[in-house]
């Protein structure tokens, strides 16, 4: 089952409009929330992130014209349009109230002032967090302790929470 969302950018410092994307593939703030903070840090690479218009996965890095059928892991975003030549996926732009519905469970905004912010929009737009370390580590923790509750191994997330917080 995937985990929709949309990755956003105000268009100027007022944020007077978003210029945004759609993502099909683990879009929890787990995923989303740790590879934007930590791989897309700068406007100019958030940009160039929109600038492939909506993505099945997101990766690392933007990577190169590949196999869309033949993608695999985190590295490289998979896109729909460089990647299975796909129209009509460029990103939008729109009223930063009125996010195009893309059956959305999470929401990522870049403003040109704050950096990142996140929502929940699942069964309603909840309202907007600053994603910041604390938050990526917030939700890992709390993922590690709903796994962990069903009787799931967690050492994927006890890595990764123990490679993010501070000494």
């Amino acid at each position: 089952m995937s985990t929709n969302a949309r990755i956003g950018m105000t268009t100027d410092a007022v944020g007077s409009a978003v210029r945004s994307i759609y993502t099909h593939w683990d879009g929890y703030p787990t995923h989303h929330g740790r590879i934007l903070f930590e791989h897309y840090t700068s406007a100019d690479a958030v940009r160039d992130l929109l600038d492939l218009g909506d993505l099945s996965s997101l990766g690392y890095t933007l990577g190169e014209k590949h196999d869309f059928d033949a993608h695999r892991g985190e590295e490289t975003c998979n896109a729909y349009g460089r990647d299975r030549e796909e129209t009509d996926v460029a990103a939008r732009t729109h009223d930063p109230l009125s996010w195009p519905d893309s059956g959305q469970e999470y929401e990522y905004l870049f403003t040109l002032t704050d950096g990142w912010q996140y929502r929940n929009t699942w069964p309603e737009p909840g309202p907007w967090k600053t994603l910041d370390l604390a938050a990526v580590i917030s939700e890992l923790r709390a993922e590690q302790l709903h796994l962990k509750s069903l009787g799931y191994e967690t050492a994927d997330l006890d890595a990764q929470i123990t490679r993010l917080t501070p000494a």
